[in-house]
């Protein structure tokens, strides 16, 4: 459970900074570089990589997690 608390947050952090920039600073999208538009979005969407990770996180750190896996695989590939 820390490690899935740990990657929450570390995933969560360049939103946050993104978001306290934009209101501290006031800036607009519509006048910024390409690339600085680029990070910008990195950031705005970057609290998606916790969602991704979690089946991965799980993967490692759970063998029931893993077991439930090969099952419901194991039936999928069966069925075929």
């Amino acid at each position: 459970m820390f490690m899935l608390t740990l990657v929450y947050v570390i995933s969560f952090l360049p939103y946050w900074a993104t978001v306290f920039l934009r209101g501290a600073l006031r800036f607009s999208e519509h006048g910024m570089a390409v690339w600085v538009f680029n990070v910008y979005l990195l950031g705005l969407h970057s609290f998606f990589i916790s969602s991704a990770t979690n089946a991965i996180v799980y993967g490692i750190f759970s063998a029931q997690f893993r077991r439930g896996c090969q099952h419901l695989l194991g039936t999928c590939i069966r069925r075929r």
